[in-house]
């Protein structure tokens, strides 16, 4: 046989499928004519075929020996490419384009790895001379493609749109520009360049997904399913269809359906954004399983700052066991490794988030270092978190407030131009109607203030529903308006503005950046921050309602808002519940008896410190017949270890201090105050809803006050009890005065009977009534849009 009958043969048996007899004839006829290149690449392209690299590694060098076409080269670099030595196949690709300059498939390579290695010029360049030589429907698509990805959407179309001027059937083209065209919000416009590309390649899947898209946005839903569905089996492994329909049924409020869709995409595509997507759903419905998918995601790139951002979140948040604590120092340690460089802030605030929340003060010390050190790069929606840690971290206000001012900086105030009523109309707006702080002690004021003034309360819906939502709902004495947790600032300012609120009072500050939004759209004439983290340092046309124990006359320069002081503390409480539990039974689970001195440290492991730690350990050094009650969210191990250090330290036994898990039930949260004798405020950020738990089941509180606000809540609430002796300036003095009363038993029933009796005299602090009286007061004296300077109402201080 001839060398061309020869050749033929093999072509005509690897058109067929039959390989082996193909490489048979193909090596015939490399032995028949070893000095043609047509034989050594029709080898090469059998053996790779075949899936034998080295084969066909080997028979495509020998086509290059023979001055090949440019088939060869790009055959040769895409084997090379597979295998990953992408630098092989770069050298191939831009060796055979120098040969064949007029060869659109190496152009296009070429000018991939151009477009890959940031060099989107040199892309350019590689298409335009391609359509020097003619125009070519491939190259206007990448052309196109690579516009899009860098932002020019019209130069993209306008690719697009000049490869149809000459390729009107092409289906990428009509694909690709009906898709973008879509995304532009001309939806109109794709559907007959999509319905055309379905046409033309009805199995191909990108069509009928872009085609699905493009119907949704014109309103035809029936449609866009159908397409999405197509484009599903069509190709089961294109993550859109996947991802559009996860996202139309979460949409319709229907999230296990968006899950299993999420789900079996990642499991057909090994997409990591569905995958993201999937753990994401998980964790927002509360599922563990989330955090196995984000270990997943993470396997398969240990680079996606944004897995390790919210598994992390999710391990430190939501689960208290050692080793889930174990788990995300772990994930911590790897996201440092692997993001630092790209991810800086991602890396660090996430590592701060998760040592503060654990009670690790040093290592969250070392975090927040090293973020001050940074600073002037931050992102300004961050620096919220960085103030939030500071104030906890370090008695600073100069510090902290500094940061909540930074903050306070991404928001775009606009005046209020509508003009205030008389009598105002009084609006609260918070997400937290729920079991939190705000709908525990918030609604029973808002029904007395209810009894002088027009009260409106604006909940959205992040969490939900609970009894205290229901309560406050229910209350007669104000009117309640109920939003979606998708609801815009702009829709609630607007719905503010049409219940003509006068006055605006937000009450959860940097913590919910929704409530700042709406101020910072003028919802009101006034508007003021009241509970919440402290004033949001927002604008000098707000106010925050604050007392003169929190915040002393010095404290003005520190904020823009004018700060209005309430005359005693800066709340009152109508009632905690009752609870069952008794002295007798918490002291026998606790395993000690009636004699000895119960000290209680109910805060978070945020608000935990070594100084905390070794006040605690002294305390019980200098009083013998003592235990220490810790409870409250951390890393039970690591503080375990630390009041262990204190402990050898100060030689003091570590089995006299129990540390008690999380309390789930309200019952045994209260009933824990019944077995203590004193509770232990933290420092430098007091308790807040814990000391007002304290003082009203009649447990006396050492607090130490500090500079900033925060680490004045006991004072306040202390003063307002009428125990301001329990309030001390010093570590020394808080150490010696806890001491002192552990071994006066006579000295701390005294402390019981007053707190007793100030909740029967209904005291300031338990006076709501009372409170909701000099609100309003305060509320009638506002001077409008800048929230004047007090007049008509006295600072303190």
């Amino acid at each position: 046989m001839t060398y061309e009958t020869t050749l033929q043969a093999g072509i005509t048996a690897a058109i067929a499928g039959d390989l082996p007899t193909a490489i048979a004839h193909f090596q015939g006829a490399v032995t028949v004519a070893p000095d043609r290149w047509e034989g050594f690449y029709n080898l090469g392209n059998a053996w790779a075929a075949l899936g034998h690299r080295a084969e066909a590694i080997a028979a495509y060098q020998e086509a290059l020996t023979r001055n090949p076409g440019p088939e060869v080269y790009f055959n040769l670099g895409a084997l090379y490419a597979q295998q990953e030595e992408g630098a092989v196949a770069q050298h191939l690709w831009r060796e055979g384009w120098e040969r064949f300059p007029a060869d659109g498939d190496l152009g296009l390579a070429v000018a991939e790895i151009c477009a890959q290695s940031g060099d989107a010029p040199g892309a350019i360049a590689v298409y335009q001379t391609l359509l020097g030589f003619g125009e070519n429907a491939a190259v206007r698509t990448a052309w196109g493609l690579l516009l899009q990805a860098t932002g020019d959407r019209g130069g993209a179309i306008a690719q697009f749109g000049a490869g149809l001027a000459v390729a009107p059937h092409d289906p990428s083209l009509l694909t690709n520009l009906g898709g973008l065209l879509t995304e532009e919000q001309r939806g109109a416009e794709a559907l007959p360049l999509l319905e055309q590309a379905v046409a033309i390649a009805p199995a191909w899947a990108l069509a009928h997904s872009n085609l699905g898209t493009a119907r949704m946005a014109t309103g035809d839903r029936a449609g866009a399913l159908a397409a999405w569905q197509t484009a599903r089996q069509c190709d089961p492994s294109l993550a859109a269809p996947y991802r559009n329909l996860a996202r139309y049924h979460q949409a319709q409020g229907e999230p296990e359906a968006a899950i299993a869709l999420w789900s079996q995409g990642y499991a057909n595509t090994h997409d990591t954004e569905l995958g993201l997507a999937l753990a994401d759903a998980l964790a927002g419905a509360g599922r563990g399983e989330a955090i196995a998918v984000y270990e997943k995601v993470l396997t398969q790139d240990p680079t996606c700052g944004a897995a390790y951002n919210r598994m992390l979140a999710m391990l430190y948040r939501g689960n208290w066991e050692v080793e889930r604590w174990a788990m995300a120092r772990q994930w911590a340690d790897r996201y440092l490794a692997h993001c630092e460089d790209t991810d800086f802030w991602g890396v660090h605030l996430t590592r701060l988030s998760l040592f503060f929340q654990a009670g690790d003060s040093e290592a969250a010390r070392q975090e927040l270092a090293i973020c001050q050190g940074a600073m002037a790069s931050a992102p300004a929606a961050q620096r919220q978190t960085l103030a939030f840690v500071s104030a906890h971290l370090q008695d600073d206000p100069e510090t902290t407030q500094t940061l909540f001012q930074r903050t306070g900086e991404i928001y775009r105030i606009q005046p209020c131009l509508r003009p205030a009523q008389t009598p105002p109309r009084v609006g609260f707006l918070s997400p937290n109607w729920r079991d939190h702080p705000i709908g525990k002690l918030v609604p029973p004021i808002l029904a007395a203030l209810g009894e002088h003034a027009a009260v409106f309360g604006y909940g959205v819906l992040r969490h939900p529903r609970d009894r205290h939502t229901e309560r406050v709902q229910q209350l007669p004495q104000i009117t309640w308006r109920e939003f979606t947790a998708e609801t815009s600032p702009e829709t609630l300012a607007t719905a503010i503005a049409q219940d003509r609120i006068d006055i605006l009072i937000e009450l959860d500050g940097h913590t919910e950046p929704l409530n700042l939004q709406v101020l910072a759209l003028g919802a009101a004439p006034c508007q003021l921050s009241w509970l919440g983290l402290d004033a949001p340092n927002l604008s000098d046309r707000h106010g925050a309602l604050v007392d003169a124990y929190t915040h002393p006359p010095a404290a003005d320069a520190l904020y823009r808002e004018t700060l209005w002081r309430l005359p005693h503390a800066h709340i009152a409480v109508a009632r905690f519940p009752a609870t069952p539990v008794t002295r007798a039974a918490c002291r026998q689970q606790w395993g000690v008896d009636d004699h000895t001195v119960v000290y209680l440290s109910p805060a978070a492991g945020r608000k935990l410190n070594r100084e905390t730690i070794a006040a605690h350990v002294q305390i019980l050094r200098d009083v013998p017949n003592s235990v220490l009650v810790r409870k409250g969210k951390g890393d039970t191990a690591a503080i375990a270890r630390f009041y262990g250090e204190a402990c050898e330290e100060w030689q003091v036994d570590p089995q006299r201090i129990r540390l008690l898990p999380f309390a789930w039930s309200e019952e045994e949260h209260y009933g824990y105050y019944r077995g203590a004798d004193l509770v232990l405020d933290s420092y430098p950020y007091n308790g807040g809803s814990i000391t007002l738990e304290s003082l009203w089941y009649e447990r006396p509180v050492i607090s130490l006050c500090g500079r900033q606000s925060f680490a004045r809540m006991g004072y306040s609430f202390n003063t307002a009890a009428g125990l301001p002796e329990t309030v001390v300036p010093t570590w020394e003095a808080y150490v010696a005065l806890a001491v002192a009363a552990g071994r006066d038993r006579e000295q701390r029933h005294f402390w019981q009977q007053q707190l007793a009796a100030g909740k029967l005299a209904q005291g300031p602090l338990w006076h709501v009534p009372q409170f909701a009286q000099d609100l309003w007061h305060l509320l009638q004296c506002l001077d409008g849009p800048q929230v004047g300077s007090n007049r008509g109402y006295s600072r303190f201080g």
